[in-house]
């Protein structure tokens, strides 16, 4: 069974991998933003992984794409092809999701989730600015926080419905082979 590491970007995924029962190292990258170069998260990254030793495999790396131009699959490709030619890290150590915009993005992907807890949900859930249409639905009912009422929803949503909606969490998804019972769900849509 692998023995991952995550590298995330901020305290909010940090947060939910903990409340999902990861216990295996979980760094923050604390180098992104709409206008962060991928050059400049690679080297923050071949850094937590130099630190680490080589001692964990794969090295999960998500991040989000705010209002970058590129998808989220180009900056995915971009942030390896730097680790690799620049940096000199092993492609397959990694396996890198860019969120499309934002992790929020993937809360918004479960519509009976959204449904129950704001009593509507967005069509639309990939390529939107999804903290600022969490923060629309919630509405009266409270102000959002990353890290705490966005580790809640996210740790609350179904990892299968994720998958069918949201190409950014599929491509997650696929490429995570850890054992990790929020993903299951998730598992056996994919096979279906």
């Amino acid at each position: 069974m692998p023995d991952p590491a995550f590298l995330v970007e901020g305290h909010m995924e940090q947060l939910a991998l903990k409340r999902l029962g990861c216990k295996v190292p979980i760094q923050r990258i604390e180098a992104n933003g709409d206008s962060v170069e991928m050059s400049a998260m690679a080297v923050r990254v071949a850094a937590l992984w130099k630190i680490l030793g080589n001692k964990y495999y794969p090295v999960y790396v998500i991040f989000d794409r705010e209002n970058r131009v590129e998808t989220a699959e180009q900056l995915e490709l971009e942030l390896i092809r730097v680790l690799v030619d620049i940096h000199g890290c092993p492609e397959e150590q990694f396996v890198v999701c860019c969120c499309d915009r934002m992790i929020e993005n993937w809360i918004l992907a479960d519509s009976e989730l959204c449904e129950s807890e704001f009593g509507g949900c967005e069509e639309v859930c990939e390529g939107v600015h999804g903290k600022k249409k969490l923060k629309n639905l919630l509405g009266r009912k409270g102000m959002y926080s990353e890290t705490t009422v966005g580790v809640k929803l996210l740790t609350q949503a179904n990892s299968a419905t994720l998958v069918s909606r949201s190409p950014s969490f599929r491509r997650f998804a696929m490429r995570s082979h850890f054992r990790c019972s929020w993903l299951e769900p998730a598992r056996m849509e994919l096979c279906k």
